[in-house]
């Protein structure tokens, strides 16, 4: 829990500092660099599991609050799972049974997936909601590794299933079903996923053909999203050797990228220990930069996604003591375990404000040669100051911040 004696201000500076950006940006729109305008600022949203994990109830209550809250999009992280060979193929696309052992898929189990999602879909659209969706796998089986190292076609069948029909078809046909041709949808192809993204660009080529010949769905914007950084899985624990793009394979990630309307990242990447806007441009130009070794570009006119953002606070080791300096060199480790909360140190708890209060500023002024059009916060544990289920981790100075924040936000 968080020591209850420090005093908080329930509007707290990082509230008035977020609100005082989007003023001056809209008083002078040419301050800053080219892309400053309040116009552009973009909310900081939730993000919600559609999972084994998460119960449906509350994955619709999760999304009400955020509309209470004054956000207009929510990010669905749509998660299946898979069974691995111990070089990391895919044996089949599965989820956990009745009797918490992992199962591979089937009609009745898929049906059950189309149905969360479109109860999820329904109650977005209720709210008026742009719905953005980032779909992962996880691995269920035996073998235990990152989704961004393992290596699939996406439309290779595995045990009677796609990934290309499981999951995105699944997406797309609840879609199909929940929301009305209006509704504002954005679809990453894929989340974290470097590995089969980057060895099988011309599969997801197809894909992306196939979902925009979908008539209900052909105002959906469709992107890719992968770490911010090993961005094609590199430095796989199994050996394999990091990929070197062939002429023929260049050409088809860099096609891939041209038809993708966004490019999404998870943003962890390493920050400073007194965090500023600064520190968000310089993670992007790393990003970027990480294409360029692979001879492949993104237009700046390209919007971004932070498909996740957020900073874990590293989680505490046995015997360990919070540590900020740690703690800013990986975000994207921390815990869902509230004895090991990370943020009941004082010096952590000011780093975690000034880590939201520099990525609200960011968000306002858009200082980066990509613009980001939409971020959204990994809502859970440590990662997640609003604090979805889990109040030890929250911290109402920042849920303050954030929501007054996404309120001066004009629509779009």
């Amino acid at each position: 829990m968080m020591n209850r004696n420090i005093p908080i201000n329930p509007v707290g500076i990082l509230a008035l500092l977020a609100i005082e950006v989007l003023r001056c940006e809209s008083a002078n729109p040419d301050v800053g660099t080219p892309q400053s305008s309040a116009k552009k600022a973009v909310q900081l949203s939730a993000s919600v599991f559609v999972d084994s994990g998460h119960p449906l109830d509350k994955t619709l209550q999760a999304i009400d609050a955020a509309a209470q809250r004054g956000e207009r999009q929510i990010n669905v992280v749509v998660t299946i799972l898979v069974d691995l060979t111990d070089d990391l193929q895919v044996k089949s696309f599965g989820d956990i049974g009745p009797d918490g052992e992992y199962k591979p898929f089937n009609s009745a189990m898929r049906k059950e997936l189309k149905e969360k999602l479109r109860s999820v879909f329904a109650r977005m659209a209720k709210h008026g909601m742009a719905i953005y969706i980032l779909p992962h796998i996880d691995a269920g089986g035996k073998v235990k590794q990152w989704r961004n190292w393992v290596n699939f076609d996406p439309l290779q069948s595995h045990a009677g299933f796609t990934y290309a029909d499981l999951l995105l078809g699944t997406i797309a046909d609840a879609l199909e079903e929940a929301v009305a041709p209006n509704t504002h949808i954005e679809i990453a192809l894929s989340g974290e996923m470097g590995t089969s993204l980057f060895r099988y660009p011309e599969s997801y080529r197809t894909i992306v053909r196939q979902l925009r010949a979908r008539h209900q769905l052909k105002k959906v914007k469709l992107g890719i999203s992968v770490n911010h950084d090993g961005i094609a899985g590199q430095r796989n624990p199994t050996g394999a050797e990091d990929l070197i793009l062939s002429d023929a394979k260049r050409q088809q990630m860099q096609a891939l990228i041209d038809d993708c309307d966004f490019v999404g990242m998870s943003f962890y990447a390493p920050i400073t220990v007194s965090p500023t806007p600064d520190d968000f441009v310089r993670g992007i130009d790393r990003f970027m930069g990480e294409f360029k070794l692979y001879g492949l570009s993104v237009q700046t006119n390209t919007p971004m996604h932070f498909s996740e953002v957020g900073i874990g606070g590293r989680g505490l080791r046995k015997g360990e003591d919070p540590n900020p300096s740690k703690a800013v060199k990986t975000p994207w480790e921390g815990t869902a375990i509230p004895r090991d909360n990370p943020w009941r140190d004082e010096s952590m708890r000011s780093l975690r404000r000034q880590y939201h209060s520099a990525l609200l500023q960011f968000l306002a002024r858009q200082p980066a040669r990509w613009r980001v059009s939409a971020a959204f916060e990994w809502s859970i544990g440590s990662w997640d100051p609003v604090s979805h289920g889990q109040p030890e981790f929250a911290d109402p100075e920042i849920i303050a911040a954030i929501e007054q924040h996404n309120r001066a936000v004009p629509h779009p």
